[in-house]
């Protein structure tokens, strides 16, 4: 991790050397030079829209590696772009959290969403965001005049995320909700009023007006990004329930307060690589010993994991507001992607095959009656039979006799790098993108962090 230059090199699966990291360069655009590094400790202090401290708006840029090591690459440009330099079936598994609609203003150079590709797309005046040729719309992704379009333009990035996804991967996706105001003006900040207000919401600096809503509908964009995704080819294997327990209060008398939101599942086909034991949850057993409960924590026991994960909320002091925790990204990477790696060859991730059983701790003579009808002749036990992991190996799922790399995990809206910085600790390989240069270089440092420590 001694140079940030670009680097000609290859991901997992392809011909290419397997010692670094980056895209096709025959399938990007010419890049201009790299722009001036700026301060990120003064241009990232928040991310509120219109806010002083918000990273300027620029020119949209080509597709550009602003980073590459063995193990890292991170790009900077728009991501449909970004993610046609990528070769096909090269990542493993895919990580991200997209803006959320109607949130904030990022300071992001508007992108040009939909309409015919060769239009000259008259935008009518000054300021004007919708073609009157094509119907194109130019704004930032997130901040579209209404949900739908929102919804339209997610399903057509992980289109392409689809491309670049192996058969055997699967995509992970964490989006939030709002409530509609029936307005457009920009919530403002209270000097008096502690929590919700003075903060500006948890929603963001912004309010939505959603069309064909009624005032304070949950608007309910995870299920609709979620449906729409499935409806356009991916499957929809689970909702996870990110439950915050330290969740920011809201000055609302007439509804809970908002504590969750929500992880998606998705698989690319309807067999896929998922390592459950790498995820397992340890079983809270009031009455167990304590030589038993660190027994079960060196063997693996407990229970397959579960739709609800307790995780609170973690705050990245360089990086703007909303950065999902690291322990949020850790079982989506160690459940989608191999812990041994993948064949060079054909990019296949190497299994678990673990040998299983159960042991008995002391209180049971036998397993007691197996049907339903003979249930209430069985007492009941005071300890459940233990489960031990006798021993376990990695095996290559197909028969290339070749080497293995570690596998590939995608952040196609990157950040500040939260998920390249996990991928990095865990040992996997790792490409990010992301549209703005402040943020690209906190990754950037992040990744070096990380590394510096491994």
């Amino acid at each position: 991790m001694k140079d940030d230059a670009p680097r000609s090199c290859g991901v997992v699966g392809q011909s290419r050397p397997s010692n670094s990291l980056a895209p096709d360069r025959s399938r990007a655009t010419p890049t201009p030079p790299p722009p001036a590094e700026p301060d990120p400790s003064s241009s990232l202090l928040g991310r509120r829209g219109g806010s002083a401290r918000e990273p300027a708006a620029h020119r949209v840029p080509s597709p550009e590696v602003v980073y590459s090591d063995s193990r890292t690459a991170i790009l900077l440009g728009e991501v449909r772009s970004a993610l046609r330099t990528l070769p096909a079936l090269s990542v493993d598994c895919v990580v991200t959290s997209p803006p959320y609609w109607g949130l904030r203003d990022y300071g992001l150079p508007p992108v040009v969403w939909g309409g015919k590709p060769d239009c000259d797309h008259q935008w009518n005046g000054r300021g004007e965001s919708r073609c009157g040729d094509c119907g194109a719309w130019r704004g930032q992704l997130g901040l579209e005049p209404g949900y739908d379009e929102y919804v339209t333009h997610i399903v057509e990035v992980f289109r392409e995320v689809r491309r670049v996804l192996k058969p055997s991967g699967t995509l992970w996706v964490n989006v939030g909700d709002c409530y509609n105001a029936a307005t457009s003006t920009t919530r403002a900040a209270s000097g008096n009023r502690v929590g919700y207000w003075q903060a500006g919401g948890t929603m963001g600096d912004r309010r939505v007006n959603a069309r064909g809503l009624k005032p304070k509908d949950l608007v309910g964009i995870p299920w609709r990004v979620a449906l729409a995704l499935q409806a356009d080819g991916w499957y929809l294997r689970s909702d996870v329930i990110w439950a915050k327990p330290n969740p920011l209060p809201e000055g609302v008398r007439d509804r809970p307060v908002r504590a969750h939101e929500y992880l998606f599942l998705f698989s690319k086909e309807g067999r896929y690589f998922y390592d459950a034991e790498a995820v397992r949850e340890l079983d809270s057993v009031a009455d167990m010993d304590k030589t038993t409960r660190a027994r079960e924590r060196a063997l693996r026991s407990g229970h397959p994991q579960r739709s609800v994960w307790s995780i609170p909320t973690q705050r990245y002091r360089q990086a703007h507001f909303a950065t999902f925790p690291e322990r949020l990204v850790e079982p989506c990477i160690l459940a989608g992607t191999s812990e041994a790696g993948c064949c060079l060859a054909c990019g296949s991730a190497w299994r678990r095959r673990s040998c299983v059983k159960y042991e008995n701790p002391g209180n049971r003579a036998s397993n007691g009656p197996r049907s339903l009808e003979r249930r209430a002749e069985s007492p009941g036990f005071k300890k459940r039979l233990v489960r031990v992991v006798g021993g376990e190996v990695w095996e290559p799922s197909c028969a290339c006799g070749r080497d293995r790399v570690p596998s590939t995990v995608l952040d196609p809206f990157a950040g500040s790098g939260t998920t390249l910085a996990v991928a990095r600790r865990l040992g996997r390989r790792s490409i990010g993108i992301e549209l703005s240069a402040d943020y690209t270089d906190l990754a950037r440092e992040r990744v070096r962090a990380v590394a510096a420590k491994a």
